[in-house]
């Protein structure tokens, strides 16, 4: 079987269901260590052990909750990753929130400056917050999920 990202290690945002999940699935599937991340806690937990039944000797699933609009916990998302493994080579930045629905008179100011806040800032200043970027030919950065905004290239697929 081949494993293509084997020694590789990931670090993902709104892993704790849905498309975040499912890529935690691939990614360990494929031979990735990673690190899932969502505000969640106990869902987190609960995704986190089914992950953890895919992996193989040698690969580490683990879990940090943690909500991407504030640079505290992001911080501690970074720290985290960089104090478990020894190099970040992926970075799926998928978290986010469909925010308030409706007329713009009826909708919670809060809860929408909660959503921009949680969608639209750069992964930079988010989910990548002092992580080191990766190194040229280091494998792939995944900046933003597809459905959310839009991908960087692979710089490497060997």
């Amino acid at each position: 079987m081949t494993r293509p990202l084997e020694g590789r290690n990931a670090l993902i945002t709104g892993a704790n269901r849905g498309f975040g999940l499912a890529i935690a699935r691939a990614y360990v599937e494929a031979g990735a260590s990673v690190l899932m991340c969502a505000r969640d806690a106990a869902l987190l937990d609960q995704a986190r052990a089914e992950v953890a039944t895919l992996a193989s000797d040698g690969q580490q699933v683990l879990a940090k909750p943690g909500d991407v609009s504030r640079r505290d916990h992001v911080e501690q998302m970074a720290a985290v990753a960089l104090n478990a493994f020894p190099q970040m080579h992926i970075l799926v930045n998928n978290a986010g929130v469909y925010g308030p629905l409706g007329p713009v008179d009826d909708i919670d100011w809060d809860a929408w400056v909660q959503a921009i806040e949680i969608n639209l800032p750069p992964t930079r200043s988010r989910a990548s917050a002092r992580m080191p970027p990766p190194r040229p030919r280091s494998f792939a950065s995944l900046r933003r999920s597809p459905r959310r905004c839009t991908t960087t290239g692979l710089t490497s697929m060997r």
